[in-house]
């Protein structure tokens, strides 16, 4: 609980490269610092899109603007997204960027039903979405 809210005292620059470097480390099978399209498929569904040199390959930073942009997309579309991120930065404890069973389960207000898609996880955009507008 303390690092989360260190974390969320970071100017939003830093929260950036530390979401995407522990991202990254989540997706790179073979720990060599960059995704291949295999491996980025798991969370991009065209890893084209971010494959900005069109090399095959997904760099730390082709991932980092790939991330910031949309996380930056999410907000404007809905700006329940911004306290979205920050319920799921507070509970978060694996910091994979999204709330899983055993994390929301200890939040006072649980976000019963915001897992949209039934995947077992709650991303920002569910959790705002669940909210319903501009709460």
């Amino acid at each position: 609980m303390i690092f989360a809210k260190a974390f969320l005292l970071l100017p939003e620059s830093e929260q950036a490269e530390i979401e995407t470097d522990h991202r990254l480390k989540q997706l790179d099978k073979d720990a060599d610092g960059k995704l291949n399209y295999e491996e980025a498929k798991s969370d991009v569904s065209d890893p084209a899109v971010v494959d900005s040199d069109k090399d095959q390959i997904i760099s730390r930073e082709e991932f980092l603007t790939f991330l910031a942009t949309n996380k930056q997309a999410s907000r404007e579309v809905n700006p329940n997204v911004e306290w979205a991120w920050k319920q799921i930065g507070k509970y978060d404890r694996n910091k994979d960027g999204k709330l899983t069973v055993d994390e929301w389960e200890l939040m006072l207000v649980r976000p019963e039903g915001a897992d949209l898609n039934n995947d077992g996880a709650i991303t920002a955009e569910e959790y705002a979405a669940s909210r319903g507008p501009n709460k």
